[in-house]
């Protein structure tokens, strides 16, 4: 009888420790988790801050570059005087204006008679419409301009400083070429005009 006793005994021990065990074995599998899951969320926040590090690298090198760029244009004095750089660009101003009116005056203008605009008035109002804007465009189409080309004029102006700002923001350009932009272009509408007149829609 005692042993039997005694072997209850021993077996719930054995349970009690069993469960102990497994217990143990639950929070040892709960902090690996915990420990798993901190590794990977620093190893996340490591591979950002590298390519937070790449980015600032990258940002340095840039701004370096350009800080050198500007450094080689500080270090000289101006050519120009203010007043001088205010003189041309009234000059510039004032050349665009003459060229733009000139032209406008040396074309004809004649209503369409077609239904639809072809390839190639549907790029030019694409083009203009980027310029000008669709509205300007669109009463630049409609309206008679005949007796006062003022619209067209204004048109031509816009367009000649778009391109030339174009030519600018570019950085460098062949001189040789566009040496004598204006003239070329007046020469060129001059010429165009003279051969044909000019299509406006109603």
């Amino acid at each position: 009888m005692e042993e039997l006793d005694q072997r209850d005994n021993d077996i719930r021990m054995l349970e009690h420790d069993k469960s102990e065990l497994r217990k143990q074995a639950e929070d040892l599998e709960k902090k690996l988790e915990h420990t798993r899951h901190s590794h990977q969320k620093q190893a996340e926040e490591l591979h950002r801050a590298a390519d937070q590090h790449d980015q600032t690298r990258d940002l340095l090198k840039t701004r370096t570059l350009e800080l050198s760029g500007a450094q080689a244009f500080l270090s000289k004095a101006d050519t120009l005087s203010g007043a001088e750089v205010i003189a041309m660009v009234e000059a510039y101003n004032q050349e665009v204006l003459q060229a733009a009116a000139f032209m406008a005056d040396s074309f004809t203008f004649e209503k369409s008679e077609e239904s639809e605009e072809s390839e190639e008035m549907q790029e030019a109002t694409r083009e203009a419409s980027r310029i000008l804007g669709r509205t300007f465009v669109n009463h630049l189409k409609s309206a008679g301009h005949g007796e006062d080309p003022t619209l067209v004029q204004i048109a031509l102006q816009a367009c000649i400083h778009s391109f030339c700002r174009r030519i600018i923001a570019a950085r460098h350009f062949d001189r040789s070429r566009y040496g004598h932009l204006l003239e070329e272009i007046c020469k060129e509408m001059s010429s165009a005009g003279a051969r044909r007149p000019v299509i406006l829609r109603s």
